[in-house]
């Protein structure tokens, strides 16, 4: 029998374990909440940054498109600030590297990966420079000869990149760099107060070897000369081993072998691994050294045997030749205008053209002028002509064209 006190003890019990449970279950259910609370913020700021992440990577496949495709400089990226993208928006932050005059500091082989070069300035910190027809990839720049045994000097060099064959390069090589370097920040919902933020980079290579097709103009304060690589037209940096002039008239025997002639009696040439002024005979009688004239034509049927066309100087029309060694002038017989235009079908068969309907022919010895109808009723206008062309040696592969 329970007595009326015990029962009191029991109801007091189930009453204070009732109130437990309920603080417990209580207690469970706010930590319960609050994880649950926590996972949907987590989770929320987890998408936020691949948000961010997706939204700077697209801000890198836009500049690519606006360099590689859409051909805008470099710096011409920096004008993409705060473009709004999806749930957020991003800028861009672009940086070109052209450095100019930088030589290989010493002899490398085809498995040096650190590379010797005479200066780092205006280099990138990291990137892909050309030497000759090599691509080399580098992850960093030293100053230490601890590092570098020669110094300065590119480390970790991948040599070879982008499909090129690694090879041995003489010191004093030109080192070639064209690189665009690229930073986009990204934030969501905005980059002034962004819950989330990236930052991507990467470089471009604006030059990656030289395709064999060059470009000539007049000089800026520079001699200026440009290459197309790959779909890219880029600037050739300048060269103390190049005169600062006007350039003209170029040819090309092949991609190892370019000339380019302009102001000055300057002729350059291309060995397949840099461009150098050439010799020229200065030394004589006016009528026998090459004459301080600008030269606007340039064919080179051979290595070893090039023409060049001037204005005229001594009272005989201007024509250089190049042996191989020197550039001297030629014997022009009976011309004594202003040539402008020259081509060679091959080393015993060139036409040059200029001044007053003037032809003349070199047939292996000498320069002659040629027969022009003068009165019929296909005479040749009394004209200027500016250029020439010569596919073949008979009457009906040989065009010019005059200015009126």
């Amino acid at each position: 029998m329970i007595h009326k006190g015990q029962l009191l003890k029991q109801k007091g019990f189930f009453l204070v374990a009732a109130i437990f449970l309920i603080v417990v279950f209580g207690v469970v259910a706010v930590l319960l909440s609050h994880s649950i609370v926590n996972e949907l913020a987590s989770s929320a700021r987890q998408s936020d940054a691949v948000d961010a992440f997706n939204i700077a990577n697209s801000g890198l496949q836009r500049s690519a498109y606006e360099v590689l495709t859409a051909g805008n400089n470099c710096s011409a990226l920096n004008s993409l600030s705060n473009i709004n993208f999806g749930n957020g928006a991003y800028s861009v932050t672009a940086t070109e590297y052209q450095p100019s005059d930088i030589t290989l500091g010493n002899n490398i082989n085809s498995s040096t990966t650190i590379i010797p070069v005479s200066s780092l300035s205006g280099m990138a910190p990291s990137g892909l420079v050309v030497i000759n027809d090599e691509a080399i990839q580098y992850a960093g720049t030293s100053s230490s000869s601890g590092i570098c045994g020669t110094a300065p000097c590119l480390i970790n060099a991948i040599r070879g990149s982008n499909g090129t064959t690694a090879a041995s390069h003489a010191s004093s090589a030109s080192v070639l760099e064209s690189l665009c370097h690229i930073v986009v920040q990204a934030g969501v919902p905005d980059l002034t107060s962004p819950v989330a933020k990236r930052t991507l980079s990467m470089n471009i290579s604006l030059g990656s070897g030289h395709s064999g097709v060059w470009a000539f103009g007049n000089q800026d304060g520079d001699e200026l000369i440009a290459y197309l690589s790959g779909t890219v037209w880029v600037r050739y940096p300048p060269s103390a081993a190049v005169s600062d002039r006007s350039f003209y008239g170029a040819d090309t025997i092949d991609e190892n072998d370019v000339w380019a002639c302009g102001a000055n009696r300057t002729f350059i040439h291309w060995d397949g691994s840099s461009w150098s002024n050439t010799a020229v005979d200065t030394s004589g009688p006016a009528w026998f050294k090459v004459p301080n004239k600008t030269f606007y034509a340039i064919s080179c049927p051979n290595v070893d045997d090039c023409w060049a066309v001037a204005g005229r100087n001594a009272g005989m029309a201007t024509i250089a030749h190049w042996n191989g060694i020197i550039w001297s002038r030629a014997l022009v017989l009976g011309a004594n205008q202003n040539l402008y235009a020259v081509d060679c079908v091959d080393t015993n068969d060139c036409w040059a053209t200029g001044n007053r309907r003037t032809f003349i022919h070199y047939n292996g010895f000498f320069w002659i002028i040629g027969n022009v109808d003068l009165f019929g009723a296909d005479a040749v206008p009394n004209q200027r002509y500016n250029s020439i062309a010569c596919p073949a040696s008979d009457d009906f592969g040989l065009w010019a064209i005059m200015v009126l």
